[in-house]
């Protein structure tokens, strides 16, 4: 088996906010978070995009990247058929076994 790795160092963490938040209102809800957290971002939702993009700049460090990951994680099957569709292109045959963002 191989393993590829690609490192993220630059991320427009506001341009994510608004699809990463169901995610991670489904994270918070199946870990039993604080209930006031879950409706603030409820809340979050029903911003402008601007809004959202300003209040997550303001979250600290952990926060943003929690919520990236989150994202990222949500949408491992999107890019290993996208990375599968692309390998075929190129007359590559592979399989996929497991896409997990973390951080370092």
């Amino acid at each position: 088996m191989l393993e590829v790795k690609i490192n993220i160092s630059d991320l427009d963490y506001g341009s994510i906010a608004q699809q990463a938040l169901p995610v991670v209102l489904e994270r918070l809800r199946s870990s039993r978070g604080d209930g006031k957290i879950i409706q603030i971002l409820q809340g979050l939702g029903h911003l402008p995009s601007d809004a959202v993009q300003m209040m997550i700049s303001a979250m600290p460090q952990d926060t943003r990247d929690a919520i990236a990951l989150a994202f990222l994680n949500s949408c491992r099957d999107e890019l290993a058929e996208q990375i599968s569709k692309f390998a075929a292109h190129k007359g590559v045959q592979l399989t996929i076994t497991g896409i997990e963002a973390s951080k370092r």
